[in-house]
């Protein structure tokens, strides 16, 4: 399963393109996605025509994100452009993480959720 979570709705950003194109790629390769974002917002909107059928949304409230925590595995993978303190949530279940984001101290605060980053060496 694929995990897309995105802070805001508005579809207006390059952070929110990307994400549409993804999920609609993966859609149509019958890829089964999870989005956390606003159910019927304007980013679920724009996938609605995508198809639902292995589509699943949810809001992005802390209760909504951790009653699905559970269901997710080692293989499944989380791409995100922010991290907050759900990600903690999912840390046990230990999935792939893509994290895309241009916000220059992003990386430095995504470390204090995982102390994964050696930020030297990836800094260099």
């Amino acid at each position: 399963m694929f995990i897309f979570y995105h802070e805001f709705d508005s579809v207006s950003s390059g952070a929110a393109v990307v994400i549409i194109n993804l999920v609609k790629g993966l859609l149509a390769k019958n890829e089964k996605v999870l989005l956390i974002a606003k159910v019927d917002g304007e980013l679920h909107n724009n996938l609605k025509e995508a198809g639902t059928e292995n589509l699943i949304v949810i809001n992005n409230e802390k209760a909504a994100i951790i009653s699905k925590a559970s269901e997710v595995c080692q293989d499944d993978t989380i791409i995100t452009t922010h991290f907050f303190f759900f990600f903690r949530l999912f840390k046990r279940s230990n999935p792939k993480i893509i994290f895309y984001c241009v916000n220059t101290i992003s990386l430095n605060l995504a470390n204090r959720y995982f102390n994964r980053f050696n930020l030297k060496s990836v800094t260099r």
